[in-house]
């Protein structure tokens, strides 16, 4: 598949990923869950904005990752995989060490997950499909010229 196949894919991942973080998040305040974020010295409410923001800029950079790890020749999804897992692992530290209610603790490790899961599930198959062009090496463009 070609970048812009690719950018179109990953764009339907990473939409849908943000629906079911929405979701996530209104189920949780129709519940009466207060969702906060730990920021800074003390938490401050989540908005629906930065579950869309929270969503979609880390999805981006695996995508970026993604295409990164392909152009530099890296063969194997698993390697994608791996720096995916390890990174939702290490996201999942902040919602459940905060001082947090449990139930906000539940909700934002949810998200994190949605997102975590959606990368490994929904941008990880893609990796082998996407095809991007290899750098040149200095000894093979002056051969050329």
């Amino acid at each position: 598949m070609s970048p812009q196949q690719f950018w179109k894919r990953a764009g339907l991942v990473i939409t849908a990923t943000v629906v079911v973080n929405l979701a996530v998040y209104l189920v949780a305040k129709a519940a009466g869950v207060e969702i906060l974020v730990p920021m800074g010295a003390s938490p401050v409410p989540l908005e629906a904005g930065l579950v869309v923001v929270f969503t979609v800029v880390p999805l981006v950079l695996a995508a970026v990752l993604l295409l990164v790890l392909r152009r530099v020749g890296v063969a194997s999804p698993a390697v994608f995989a791996g720096v995916a897992a390890v990174v939702l692992l290490l996201s999942l530290s902040a919602p459940l060490t905060a001082d947090l209610a449990a139930s906000n603790k539940l909700v934002l490790a949810s998200m994190h997950v949605v997102a975590g899961l959606a990368a490994l599930l929904g941008l990880t198959p893609l990796f082998r499909r996407v095809r991007v062009g290899r750098p040149r090496s200095a000894a093979g463009a002056s051969a050329g010229a």
